[in-house]
């Protein structure tokens, strides 16, 4: 998926917005949106009590049929990320960072660290040859 990128200020902090969507093959278009709204919420575009867009402006804004976004929205909030307000839309829950964060943990252990390690163990990295990279996270303020 790539993505062009919009700044937004809120208060002192700047906001990058993910606004383009271009789909790829390897994931269905209902799960790579519900990706993106996810990825929009742990990154603070989206907060808890946050309205999404309704599901007709925001299929307009992505060139999808409503029925995708509407599946989306459903499996978000299956997941507990997201509320349906009747009559109002929907809106980020007060644990919806939490559980993708938790969610995004589990598919990094149990996915891409395994490639990770295997790259390493292939090029006979060691810990101190990855040291300088993990200080480099450190100092740009990244989440531990």
């Amino acid at each position: 998926m790539s993505y062009s990128w919009l700044f937004q200020v809120k208060g002192s902090r700047i906001y990058i917005e993910i606004t383009d969507m271009d789909f790829k093959d390897k994931q269905t278009i209902s799960t790579q949106i519900s990706e993106y709204v996810s990825d929009n919420i742990i990154n603070g575009i989206w907060n808890a009590g946050d309205r999404l867009p309704s599901v007709r402006e925001y299929a307009s804004e992505v060139e999808v049929n409503v029925n995708t976004i509407l599946k989306s929205y459903n499996q978000l909030e299956l997941d507990g990320i997201i509320v349906k307000k009747r009559g109002i839309g929907y809106f980020v829950t007060e644990n919806a960072q939490k559980i993708i964060e938790d969610e995004k943990r589990k598919e990094f252990i149990r996915y891409q660290l395994p490639e990770f390690l295997k790259v390493v163990k292939m090029l006979n990295l060691t810990l101190n040859d990855l040291k300088p990279y993990f200080k480099t996270l450190e100092l740009t303020g990244e989440k531990k």
